[in-house]
This record gives C-alpha cells, structure tokens and sequence, in this order.
C-alpha cells in the first residue's frame, strides 16, 4: 500500500474524497471515494490507478479590502467644534443678602449679612399711634386700654436686629442692573482720583449680568 502525503491527505478530507468514519474503537479511518463501472464506489483502500477522483482546486481567498469610509457630511462643523476652546462651566453667582432696617423698614444689599443687634428707644419702634412727648412720650388715645404702653416703657430701650435673606439670581439681576445704572451716573460726574474705581466696578457689575443673566 502506497503512502500518500499528509498534506494530499487533508486535502482529501476537506474537499469530500475521503470521509473520516467513526470506528468502535474511536479511531478516525480513511475512505477513499473511487469512480468504476458500476459508478461512485467508496472503500478503505486507495483506488486503482485512474479511477480516483481528482482533487478540486481552491482558489486561495483574496486579499481583504476594507469597503470605502463614506465622508462625513458635517466633518468641517465637528473640526471647527474642536478646534473652539472648552470653557469651564462658571462658578456659582456670589452670594448677596436682601436685609430690612429694624427701625426705619428700609432695605439694604449687603454680601455680609449680620443681625446689627442694637438698643433703640421703645417709641422709634412702637405701633402706630403711640408718639414721642419729650423724653418720657406720649399715648396717643385712640388707642385700647389694653394696647397702651406704660409710661416707664416710653422710655425705656429695647433690642432690636435687621432680618436679612439670601437673594435668588434673578433679584441679582435686577439689583446689578440697577447698580450699574448708578455707578454710570456717579462716573460721569466722577474727578480723576475716583473715577477708575467706579469704572472698575461698572465693568465687574457689566462682567456679573453677562454671566448670570440671559
């Protein structure tokens, strides 16, 4: 029995003419596929001379050409994207305080708040109705009985403290523009020792509304 080389060996097996088969002892066994009178003939033995079947021919497989990358229509927008500078997202607005004069009931901005705890006279912080007469004061009589202060408080002291809340962005705002109104007026107006200061702060107050309020 002749000896074929391995390699015609797995060709063989891979294009069909010898088909490995199961034996009880696990082992793969050769089959030849062989053409004679009576047709297709499949044995354990090679084949007689010329009656084997030839092996096909495999083309070897191409060479691998990746498909064409179609252009991206909006390639110029996302180069010019990369080219702008990434800004960092700003810090949070400063934080300011609406406060109300305890006594007067005027308001005020102020980015220190404090409570300005402080000892008034009774009669500048009284209800309606009950006036100053002198160091002692005066109760007015159209007032109850029962809503009268003694004489000895008239003039006497009491504490009193100024409420304060934070402002949100948009009473921010309102309050720059406002302010930036005034230093304008108060530039115009300015000498030359104090105007640079005041232009300072108008082009802050400008910088802070361009900032935070669209």
């Amino acid at each position: 029995m002749c000896r074929r080389p391995a390699s015609l060996l797995v060709l063989l097996l891979l294009s069909g003419t010898i088909l490995p088969i199961a034996v009880p002892d696990a082992r793969a066994q050769a089959v030849y596929k062989c053409r004679g009178p009576e047709g297709l003939t499949y044995q354990d033995k090679p084949c007689p001379p010329g009656t084997d079947l030839p092996v096909p021919y495999i083309p070897p497989a191409p060479d691998y050409v990746p498909p064409p990358v179609a252009p991206i229509a909006d390639a110029p927008v996302a180069r010019e994207r990369e080219r702008e500078p990434v800004r960092p997202p700003p810090p949070p607005p400063p934080t300011m305080y609406r406060c109300t004069d305890a006594v007067s009931g005027k308001s005020y901005v102020t980015a220190t708040p404090t409570s300005n705890l402080r000892y008034v006279p009774f009669w500048t912080v009284a209800p309606a109705g009950i006036t100053s007469g002198g160091s002692g004061g005066s109760v007015s009589a159209d007032l109850p009985t029962s809503d009268r202060p003694s004489r000895s408080l008239m003039g006497a002291y009491t504490a009193v403290q100024d409420r304060c809340r934070p402002m949100p962005v948009s009473e921010l705002c309102g309050y720059w523009k406002q302010r930036e109104d005034e230093v304008y007026s108060q530039r115009k107006n300015a000498f030359n020792d104090t105007r640079p200061q005041l232009e300072q702060e108008e082009a802050g107050l400008r910088e802070q509304r361009a900032t935070y309020c669209r």
